[in-house]
């Protein structure tokens, strides 16, 4: 994940694999700040809202604090990042993957989806790899979004309905995010919509994506509202799509089952 709170969008998922008695290990790639101020106090929400879901506290990396990568640079500084979290990586036993949506909707958000996707290619992973959405603005005006539903991609996609107890402690989750109430209530509206009234989760495998070419045409969300431009993006992430993530026509490894 790329900054504290980033958890809320895969928080089903999280459960899910705690009540599997599976280990989860979480890391952020960015100290979640501009200026560096505030960083402790996203810090402690993130554990908080962790813990709660069942992350142990020791299994939670703040890499890009560790690193000084502030929000909004994190693309600037790729390579450093991905060294951070392979050796992060190498001591850990991974079977599978979760990284945030290659979608345009924020700059660090797909920093750290090209981060996961090299990690799946360098660790073995691929095929158990798997990507979540945050927000974007595919086919959306101007600079409005929606959160928690994929940019259009001829991907296998898996769905996973969720009880009504675990739907409603997910959406709930939010409350331990005070300093970020702003940011947080534009999400509540979807993320009621697709925890409550639908009860349900997408995850979507990340095999056969172009990172030669935007998550979509058009103008990307990142541009439109944090005024980075894809190009510039793409100046600074080339080197490294290029060394980790060329097109490859196989696929090993299979995946595991996800329901």
């Amino acid at each position: 994940m790329a900054h504290n709170d980033d958890e809320y969008f895969i928080a089903s998922r999280i459960l899910f694999e705690v009540r599997q008695q599976n280990t989860v290990y979480c890391v952020f790639t960015t100290d979640s700040t501009v200026s560096g101020r505030g960083t402790e106090v996203r810090r402690r929400e993130s554990i908080r809202a962790l813990t709660l879901l069942g992350v142990r506290r020791e299994n939670i990396y703040f890499i890009g604090q560790t690193c000084g990568i502030s929000d909004g640079s994190s693309y600037r500084a790729i390579q450093i990042v991905y060294n951070k979290a392979l050796e992060t990586f190498r001591s850990l036993n991974i079977a599978r993957l979760y990284v945030m949506a290659w979608e345009g909707g924020h700059v660090d958000h797909d920093t750290a989806h090209l981060v996961g996707a090299a990690l799946s290619r360098t660790l073995g992973l691929e095929g158990q790899a798997f990507e979540f959405s945050a927000y974007n603005n595919f086919r959306m005006p101007w600079k409005l979004y929606r959160a928690f539903r994929f940019v259009r991609r001829n991907t296998e996609q898996y769905r996973r309905a969720l009880c009504r107890v675990e739907a409603f402690r997910c959406f709930l989750l939010f409350r331990c995010y005070p300093s970020q109430w702003r940011s947080i209530l534009g999400l509540l509206p979807d993320a009621f919509y697709r925890l409550v009234i639908c009860r349900e989760e997408w995850i979507r495998a990340i095999d056969g994506i172009d990172y030669q070419n935007k998550p979509y045409n058009g103008e990307l969300f990142f541009e439109k509202r944090f005024k980075v431009t894809y190009s510039k993006f793409s100046q600074c992430t080339k080197k490294f799509i290029d060394t980790y993530l060329k097109p490859r026509s196989e696929r090993d490894a299979a995946p595991l089952p996800l329901n």
